[in-house]
């Protein structure tokens, strides 16, 4: 059994309205995740373009993973939980690969046209909140917010 924080659990109790996906470590398991978290937002009160942002954010992080941390097949599927509230989405993205805080990369570096780091300026943009934890060298935690409005 894992060990959950009170303040997970406090969490948990604010979004009753919440979603988990299991993706594999395969690009090709995009396209059927990004129609899940699409769905899921979609059938929810949150505005069209913030619905958008946070389809697009979701799918960059989570092709990250698979493209930059990959190097293990044994390690376990990527997971997505969404939680909805009346005034905002927080999607957790949990893997257990190297350790990776996409906060601490630059943003202010990015220039358009560069090969890297796009996506990581993408799901900055796109979201009101970007945060990272590393767990005990257990698992890697993003968590994604956005605003409703």
């Amino acid at each position: 059994k894992t060990e959950e924080r009170a303040s997970d659990k406090k969490e948990r109790h604010m979004f009753p309205d919440s979603k988990r996906i299991i993706v594999r470590r395969d690009l090709r398991e995009l396209a059927a995740m990004r129609d899940e978290v699409s769905d899921f937002l979609g059938s929810r009160s949150l505005p069209l373009q913030s619905a958008s942002r946070a389809v697009l954010a979701v799918d960059e992080a989570v092709s990250n993973i698979i493209i930059h941390n990959n190097s293990d097949p044994s390690l376990p599927p990527i997971e997505v939980e969404l939680s909805f509230a009346v005034d905002r989405v927080e999607v957790r993205i949990r893997d257990a690969g190297k350790m990776f805080d996409p906060c601490t990369k630059s943003l202010a570096g990015f220039r358009a046209g560069a090969a890297r780091g796009l996506g990581l300026h993408l799901i900055h943009r796109a979201m009101d909140e970007v945060n990272y934890r590393f767990h005990c060298g257990r698992y890697n935690e993003l968590k994604l917010v956005k605003y409703a409005g």
